[in-house]
């Protein structure tokens, strides 16, 4: 169940639709979902960055996937996942951005999906542009 403050683009929704779902989408969708709760009053969208939103909004995307043979008939996928939070004004205040960091942070253990539980860890943080960014390594 995804909740109603994600938004996808249509290819995406094919995929859901077509019940085609790759583990990165799967991914994307239980990170978007973690977003979402953790911020319900604000949008969060998967995949590029859109112009005209309402502020705050927030963006997940991966900067890197990786797959690993372990035996014959497994795999290991290992993302790069990035969470980009735009802030409710343009200012150079970062208390708003900061505070969305640490509770980000704070509350990006593991991600639940239909098809089971990724683990994020390897998390770090930067301020650039006037947005936060957060990133995780998820397996």
């Amino acid at each position: 169940m995804y909740l109603d403050n994600t938004k996808w683009d249509k290819a995406l929704q094919a995929r859901i639709d077509a019940n085609t779902l790759t583990i990165a989408d799967y991914v994307l969708l239980s990170l978007a979902n973690f977003t979402a709760a953790l911020f319900p009053t604000m949008k969060t969208y998967i995949g590029s960055q859109v112009q005209a939103v309402t502020k705050p909004a927030v963006w997940v995307s991966f900067y890197s996937q990786k797959n690993s043979k372990k035996l014959i008939d497994k795999d290991e996928f290992t993302f790069g996942a990035e969470i980009t939070y735009l802030p409710s004004t343009d200012t150079k205040n970062d208390m708003e951005i900061n505070h969305a960091i640490f509770l980000m942070l704070q509350n990006l253990e593991t991600l639940q999906s239909d098809i089971g539980t990724f683990s994020c860890y390897d998390k770090d943080s930067d301020i650039s542009d006037g947005r936060g960014h957060v990133t995780s390594t998820i397996t």
